[in-house]
């Protein structure tokens, strides 16, 4: 008996520099993974927010143009050019507009490439329905719009339809909105 009560009085109470280690790099692995884990959610909610906020400006944009056009008394959509000319009435004046895309570089293009981006403008119009307009006067109604094919604003049969595909951060949203013309 008296044996085993010496091996236990000498066994050992404290950890060894490798025990210490282990543990130490254990800790550091688990703070790791949880801090990579908290990045790549934040990263997430980063784009996801980037995404709402895009949708919900093309939308509050969409629906203007909506409206502008509901209210159209006259309306002129050239397909090859992408623009729509339209005469409003407000505070019993008789207005003219024009929706148009400008492309990233600044010019108004008579041809569209996809690899480009475009933004939707709203500019007056001098001189009627078919007056003049300068390339990049107006308002930015959406921006980053990818070019056609991948978009397009068209008119068949008294039914315009914007078909437009926006980039945000890495990736795109589309939107599709028709309207038919109530005044004409």
């Amino acid at each position: 008996m008296s044996g085993s009560k010496h091996i236990l009085l000498t066994t050992r109470k404290g950890a060894t520099i490798i025990e210490l280690l282990g543990a130490s790099f254990l800790v550091l692995l688990m703070t790791g993974t949880i801090a990579y884990t908290y990045i790549a959610i934040l990263k997430a909610m980063d784009a996801q927010i980037a995404r709402a906020q895009a949708r919900a400006g093309v939308n509050i944009a969409l629906e203007a143009a909506v409206v502008d056009l509901h209210h159209a008394f006259q309306v002129s959509v050239d397909n090859a050019l992408k623009t729509i000319r339209f005469e409003v009435e407000e505070n019993d004046v008789r207005n003219f507009y024009v929706y148009y895309l400008r492309a990233a570089d600044g010019s108004c293009p008579s041809t569209f490439s996809a690899s480009q981006t475009y933004t939707l403008m709203r500019a007056t119009l001098t001189g009627g329905l078919s007056g003049t307009y300068a390339c990049g006067d107006g308002d930015a109604a959406i921006r980053e719009i990818m070019g056609p094919p991948t978009s397009n604003i068209s008119e068949s049969g008294g039914l315009i339809t914007f078909d437009l595909t926006t980039r945000v951060k890495d990736t795109s949203i589309r939107t599709l909105t028709s309207v038919r013309i109530r005044n004409l």
